[in-house]
């Protein structure tokens, strides 16, 4: 068998490198239609944001049931899904 010459070996690094760019370029394409189809989560300061009104309500809002349930407790705080909150401002500020 025949030792590769430094050119082999170069032009086997490149193809190879070439093989996995490409592979990561799917990966890539792969991860971006994921996120297209992932519910938009959102914390307290995104519905306050949302709503017009201080993030300091959100709190009191949902003690007082005027807004509807997380979706799951985090240790950060609680987290909704975005289209809980996408009808126009009923709640009205306080």
């Amino acid at each position: 068998m025949a030792t590769k010459t430094t050119g082999d070996r170069l032009g086997d690094a490149v193809k190879h490198a070439e093989a996995l760019i490409f592979e990561l370029m799917a990966l890539k394409t792969e991860i971006e239609a994921l996120r297209e189809q992932a519910p938009e989560l959102v914390g307290p300061g995104e519905i306050a944001e949302m709503l017009g009104i201080h993030p300091a309500n959100i709190s009191r809002m949902r003690k007082a049931g005027r807004i509807p349930a997380p979706i799951q407790e985090l240790k950060d705080g609680p987290v909704w899904l975005k289209a809980q909150f996408t009808f126009p401002n009923t709640l009205g500020s306080e």
